[in-house]
């Protein structure tokens, strides 16, 4: 089996009902905004907003709840003692037994986390990685995009910002979803293999890809991730 991950990146997870009430966080996110746990279950979420985002956010949970549609995005948070940090923040809707939107669940990393890891694996100055028909793309233990190419964000029509942070699966059509999983799993037991994988545009378009990983370590060789080289598939 692979060595486990040397450097990791804390995930803060926060769930909020229809009024934006927190019901319910783990111990990462009360920790790092400087709260014991029972301080922030039933606090708004814009309580740990900065004043000049609130509006913004507001807007944004309000335009959710007509239309349920969500994507990761950069946010500030506020901590306790006045502390500001950006964050990515990757949400997804909650419903009850009736498919009536009841709240939704953030997943939130500290950008701060992602920029050191984005060091360590110093990827974009390699040769190659810059790479205008391959799509790279540089993933931490958990498949949390670290970096990738301007080729990678291009052809996933987004722009870096909104892809450094977010799991891969956001990027994988729902058919590879389970593929990716257990190849990743794979990896993470010390298989490397090739595969094909359907990749899922900012437009929800999708395209086919082959895939093909190199293993990214730390000055210790501890496994801490991977990078891969997607080259697109005619069809």
């Amino acid at each position: 089996m692979g060595r486990s991950i040397g450097t990791s990146i804390p995930e803060m997870f926060r769930s909020v009902d229809l009024d934006g009430t927190i019901i319910d966080c783990n111990r990462t996110y009360a920790e790092r905004l400087g709260y014991p746990l029972e301080e922030v279950i039933g606090k708004s979420f814009i309580d740990h907003t900065p004043e000049k985002y609130r509006d913004d956010l507001v807007a944004n949970f309000e335009r959710w709840k007509e239309t349920h549609a969500h994507s990761a995005g950069h946010i500030f948070l506020l901590t306790k003692s006045g502390e500001e940090f950006e964050v990515m923040l990757a949400a997804s809707s909650l419903y009850d037994d009736h498919r009536n939107l009841i709240g939704r669940n953030s997943t939130i990393r500290e950008i701060a986390h992602l920029e050191e890891m984005r060091k360590m694996y110093d990827v974009s100055s390699r040769e190659g990685y810059e790479h205008p028909e391959i799509l790279h793309r540089s993933v931490n233990y958990k498949g949390i995009i670290i970096d990738c190419n301007q080729t990678y964000v291009d052809r996933l029509g987004y722009t870096k910002e909104e892809v450094i942070g977010v799991n891969l699966l956001e990027h994988t059509a729902p058919r590879s979803r389970g593929n990716i999983s257990a190849h990743m799993e794979n990896w993470r037991n010390g298989i490397h293999d090739t595969a094909k994988i359907w990749m899922l545009r900012k437009d929800k378009s999708e395209f086919l890809v082959s895939l093909t990983a190199t293993d990214e370590r730390d000055e210790d060789g501890a496994l801490v991730g991977r990078t891969v080289a997607l080259r697109p598939v005619k069809q």
